[in-house]
């Protein structure tokens, strides 16, 4: 977890702001660009909603561990800017661009097939965001994922640890379910990109696979760090969305 108290933080305008003039903020509230005082290091907080930090660390985490291209995310400690408890510092890509599928390189597109394998998995509320960055690119914005798209677990466990045991139970059933239908079979995104279908089909699967590599202790250590700043069964919650994302995929051909 990062140290607040170590950041400047100053209002951060949101790119679609300038694209279009009645946009005024997403729906993960106001966002803040915090700057390391030391490293100048730049970050873009998400604060506003206690769902978003969790959502925002397990994805990237998520990403990280197979090899798909994200910026790195970090737990905040508490600051008096923030509108609540739960905050996340997301790294800030300089130099980020949109995705032209005419445009990439042949090791861009083998991201842009991470990136769907890997979206995929993580149960998107949204459709996918996916921009360039040097020869990489990255997918971005998870706060919704995990079928964690509101408070409302959050709120289960601030209640009291039995509803929201039941609610997380609830909750992973869904997961679980809208695991049975994803696809890694895309003829759509291989037109679009100029990809063998089969190749396309082969590369994700493969991309999805990373995740069985992801140790019980690496599983653990990321509830550790949840439970810094949320119930222990809220960790434990995304816990059990890790294992049952590599049950899944230890089922693939």
């Amino acid at each position: 977890m990062l140290d607040s108290r170590e950041f400047t933080f100053t209002a951060y305008q949101d790119s679609r702001t300038q694209q279009h003039e009645s946009f005024v903020t997403g729906l993960s509230g106001p966002l803040l660009l915090a700057v390391h005082n030391k490293t100048g290091e730049k970050y873009i907080v998400k604060h506003t909603y206690g769902h978003n930090a969790a959502n925002e660390y397990v994805a990237c985490w998520l990403a990280d561990k197979i090899g798909v291209p994200a910026p790195k995310a970090f737990l905040l400690s508490r600051s008096n800017l923030f509108t609540t408890k739960y905050a996340v510092a997301i790294s800030f890509i300089e130099g980020i661009q949109a995705v032209k599928a005419s445009e990439l390189s042949s090791e861009q597109v083998d991201d842009v097939v991470k990136q769907f394998a890997f979206n995929s998995l993580t149960i998107p509320d949204d459709k996918v965001q996916m921009s360039a960055a040097g020869n990489h690119v990255y997918s971005y914005d998870f706060s919704e994922r995990f079928c964690v798209e509101d408070e409302g677990l959050l709120r289960a466990f601030q209640f009291d640890e039995e509803t929201g045991i039941n609610a997380a139970k609830a909750t992973l059933q869904e997961f679980k379910r809208h695991l049975q239908y994803v696809t890694f079979d895309l003829p759509g995104v291989a037109a679009e990109y100029g990809i063998d279908p089969e190749k396309q089909k082969a590369d994700m699967i493969a991309t999805a696979k990373q995740v069985l590599t992801i140790t019980e202790s690496e599983i653990r250590s990321l509830s550790d760090e949840l439970i810094e700043m949320y119930p222990v069964g809220y960790g434990v919650y995304y816990e059990e969305c890790i294992r049952l994302i590599q049950k899944y995929v230890s089922r693939l051909a």
